[in-house]
């Protein structure tokens, strides 16, 4: 699909900026041949990055969710820092402007391809205000809660957030009422996607939580 013009065009897109995103490190040695706890946490999500460095590969696994061997890995806040453009593979650093599929198969546009595909000039089809952000549904107490840094998004999303929104520790957070966490079909650990298109503060489930292995 990624070469594929044509069939990428039958896809519809919408604007996002991707935060920096957590992952789980661990260092492997030259020669080591992956094994069941590592292949394990790199199915859950398929993707995982590896560096090399000194006597092997620093690993870095995207993380979702789930239990991991702490003794073993380490969760490194905000280190899943960019992510790749499906069709020419360019770096896009987090809370760039970029372009995701609204459902079906996840594929992901840097702003020049998204270009080449669908118009000269997509600027003009563009909020200049628009956000768009995905992350994990956290627990605290008997709440669920998303959580967005400042930094990536939350300043932007907190005026159409209004009541629901509140900046606690340098992030803005709003707690899932249950009868939407129901109707979402979300639970603690699930993935959704908030954004202020039109100026509304909008939740929606992400289609990933459908392909992440359990």
């Amino acid at each position: 699909m990624s070469d594929d013009p044509k069939g990428l065009r039958r896809l519809k897109f919408m604007p996002s900026r991707i935060p920096a995103l957590d992952a789980v490190e661990v260092f492997v040695p030259d020669g080591a041949a992956p094994d069941a706890e590592l292949e394990e946490l790199q199915s859950r999500t398929g993707q995982s990055r590896w560096h090399p460095v000194q006597g092997g590969h620093r690993v870095l696994i995207l993380y979702e969710r789930g239990a991991y061997n702490a003794e073993r890995f380490s969760l490194v806040k905000g280190a899943w820092d960019h992510q790749h453009c499906s069709r020419c593979r360019a770096r896009i650093e987090s809370m760039t402007l970029c372009w995701v599929t609204e459902s079906g198969e996840y594929v992901l546009l840097d702003e020049k391809c998204h270009t080449e595909l669908f118009s000269a000039e997509p600027a003009r089809s563009i909020e200049n205000d628009f956000v768009s952000v995905r992350g994990p549904v956290e627990r605290f107490g008997d709440d669920l809660v998303i959580r967005i840094p400042l930094e990536q998004g939350g300043e932007e999303l907190a005026p159409s957030a209004g009541r629901t929104g509140e900046i606690k520790e340098g992030c803005l957070c709003v707690i899932i009422k249950p009868r939407l966490a129901e109707r979402l079909r979300i639970r603690e650990g699930s993935l959704v996607i908030v954004d202020n298109r039109s100026g509304k503060f909008t939740i929606t489930r992400s289609e990933e939580n459908d392909r992440l292995v359990h």
